[in-house]
């Protein structure tokens, strides 16, 4: 068997209303994602981290508080490792980004009740992985 592709996950959460609360994004060709890419090599899983996380939603001034576990995905030769991230500015309800290194794409980026169940096209893998974050920051 081939060696699983290692993926980082920059997982960032806000408290709201007396919930906690989700960063995604949606894609315009993918449907409602995580931040989430590939560690390049030479990179380490956190060097990838705070790469994807600007990349991906412009945020460059985060941190990564603590790494809040992996989870191997066989079925895609997939390995993805979660950290919790903490943006050092109050982020917006909603925003824009153009990904240059994503096909020049607009990411729509918004916050969702970790509790809640995307029912937008949301992969089940996706799924999977916010019960698994949820599971880990209790």
């Amino acid at each position: 068997m081939s060696q699983l592709i290692q993926k980082v996950v920059p997982v960032i959460i806000r408290s709201f209303d007396n919930r906690q609360e989700l960063l995604l994004f949606k894609h315009p060709k993918a449907g409602v994602q995580l931040v989430k890419g590939t560690v390049e090599e030479d990179e380490t899983n956190e060097e990838a981290t705070m790469r994807e996380l600007f990349e991906e939603s412009g945020i460059n001034d985060a941190a990564i508080l603590y790494k809040i576990g992996q989870k191997d995905y066989p079925s895609i030769n997939q390995s993805w490792h979660f950290y919790l991230v903490k943006s050092s500015q109050s982020l917006p309800n909603k925003w824009e980004h153009f990904a240059d290194e994503e096909e020049g794409l607009n990411f729509s980026f918004f916050w969702q009740d970790i509790d809640i169940k995307i029912l937008t096209p949301w992969p089940e893998i996706f799924d999977d992985a916010r019960n698994y974050i949820k599971e880990r920051l209790q």
